[in-house]
């Protein structure tokens, strides 16, 4: 299962080493967080899959090749201000 991790504490905050990573058609994905509060991932120009917005752990098959970006939220712990970051600083990922 290709793991994509997103830090916000990471420098910059967003996804976790290569951009964009590699991902082979077909492979299981899920998008992880360390940081508390709830994840919310959203692609912005396609998607991987039929499905375009993804939660911490939640499992997707990688099924259309491309590359496409996503964008971040996470909202605190007891509802807080979310924080967002764009696709240009979220993450991307390279189905092939």
């Amino acid at each position: 299962m290709a793991e994509i991790k997103i830090s916000y504490t990471a420098v910059p905050p967003g996804q976790v080493g290569p951009r964009p990573q590699k991902v082979k058609r077909g492979d299981a994905c899920r998008f992880t967080c360390t940081d508390p509060g709830t994840l919310e991932v959203e692609f912005t120009n396609g998607s991987p899959t039929n499905t375009t917005k993804f939660k911490k752990d939640e499992s997707f098959v990688a099924e259309t090749p491309g590359r496409f970006r996503f964008k971040c939220t996470l909202t605190p712990p007891g509802g807080g201000t979310p924080r967002v970051l764009d696709p240009n600083v979220g993450g991307e990922i390279d189905v092939g």
